[in-house]
């Protein structure tokens, strides 16, 4: 899945202007690879991110220094770093995050790294979506693209916690995003939601200790989406503003984002207790 859902990103956005058609060569295979893996045919956060990385020495502990990405587009230690920020355990996954620019530039992200992982949807070089030759009687397929949104922290934390978000277009994006991650971690979130009744304990256990432990989880939550949000405005709406033409709040999914992110933020870090 990951070597043929990097072929056809590259097939795709490796042209100036991007066809219309996958064929078939490469539509089949793909579409057999991820209805079997129970995903969407195209590349995912889990191939770009889980399923492509390796340690460089297999017997020395996991750390940025210790791990290498398996496959890439351009290649260039911004792109590498870019998707090795991602592969860490949570408890340290803040102190990592906040590392990004250390090794990835903003600019050579926005125009070096970013066009390949773009989906078919709400993307007006493809109009309507990809056309994967011999399947779905020919229709278009409109598809989101890879993005960190895919990823199961976060929205884990949500369910074990009880956190909840009003209705607006980032949360309908996020919920159609949950069907593109891989089906043991969309049961595992699913699991977690309808079962956790952590907050109900914690909150009727009367113990200061507790609360406080509790508190604490979100507000490492609420920071984790403080610091996206920067990332968002620094390495995607500030590059895209420079190009005429470009909507600057439009992520690799294919959707506004901006206005929405410090929402979001704001009513995890509310719902303490």
């Amino acid at each position: 899945m990951v070597r043929y859902s990097f072929l056809v990103q590259a097939y795709v956005w490796g042209y100036a202007q991007p066809p219309r058609h996958l064929p078939a060569n490469l539509a089949k295979p793909i579409v057999a690879l991820a209805e079997r893996l129970g995903q969407a045919p195209l590349l995912p956060y889990s191939g770009y991110v889980l399923d492509n990385w390796a340690r460089i020495d297999k017997a020395a502990p996991l750390s940025l220094d210790n791990v290498r990405m398996v496959q890439n587009f351009a290649g260039g230690e911004d792109e590498n770093w870019f998707v090795l920020i991602h592969v860490e355990a949570w408890e340290r996954i803040y102190a990592h995050f906040k590392r990004m620019p250390e090794r990835c530039d903003p600019y050579v992200y926005f125009h070096r790294v970013r066009p390949w992982i773009h989906g078919w949807a709400n993307n007006p070089a493809l109009n309507g979506g990809l056309i994967y030759e011999g399947l779905y009687a020919g229709q278009p397929q409109a598809l989101r693209g890879q993005t960190g949104s895919q990823s199961s922290i976060v929205p884990a934390m949500d369910a074990l916690f009880g956190v909840k978000h009003s209705d607006d277009p980032l949360k309908a994006f996020l919920d159609e995003l949950h069907h593109y991650r891989p089906v043991p971690h969309r049961r595992f979130i699913e699991d977690i939601g309808a079962r956790s009744q952590l907050r109900d304990f914690v909150t009727g256990s009367g113990s200061q200790s507790l609360k406080d432990a509790f508190n604490a989880n979100l507000e490492q939550v609420a920071r984790f989406r403080t610091r996206h949000l920067e990332y968002a405005a620094s390495y995607i709406n500030k590059q895209a503003g420079s190009i005429p033409g470009n909507d600057p709040d439009v992520g690799t999914g294919g959707t506004p984002f901006m206005k929405y992110l410090k929402k979001h933020r704001d009513e995890n870090a509310a719902q303490v207790i």
